[in-house]
């Protein structure tokens, strides 16, 4: 089973950010999984999200943005969830300003990966008790509980 332990670190949570932008939240998600070590090759990671984005909005509806991209420099996968403190928008398809967001790249070759942890978070967060859960935790750790406790 897909799961998210190896992947999500609390390191690479953080709430009330403030961002009033698309390219500011996807900075700051990458400027936090570069600080905790997690990637080497910021630039590359935003570039090849921000390629993905050009494609079309990844906000998924009820207040949701999934970034994600495949890239070559990438060696394994990664995410980083940022909650913001002021919802933005982001062009969801229900046209709800975005304010959780699930910033995921992984390696070129490991297609089938990406898209099996894609569609296990697209699940998770179609569930409104979890949504309602997320943004109520208090603190990075209890965002990643509710993320680790499903696997």
């Amino acid at each position: 089973m897909v799961d998210f332990s190896g992947i999500l670190d609390v390191s690479c949570i953080e709430i009330d950010v403030e961002a009033a932008s698309r390219d500011e939240v996807i900075r700051k998600a990458i400027e936090l999984l570069e600080k905790s070590g997690k990637i080497s090759q910021g630039d590359s990671m935003y570039h090849d999200i921000m390629a993905r984005e050009q494609l079309a909005s990844t906000a998924i509806g009820e207040g949701i943005a999934v970034p994600h991209a495949l890239s070559d420099a990438m060696q394994s996968t990664v995410m980083a969830v940022l909650r913001l403190k002021t919802p933005i928008d982001y062009n969801a398809p229900d046209g709800k300003p975005v304010d959780l967001f699930f910033i995921m790249a992984g390696p070129k070759n490991d297609t089938a990966y990406h898209l099996k942890l894609l569609s296990r978070l697209a699940r998770l967060l179609h569930d409104p008790h979890f949504r309602e859960r997320a943004r109520a935790a208090s603190n990075a750790e209890e965002l990643a509980a509710l993320l680790l406790e499903k696997d």
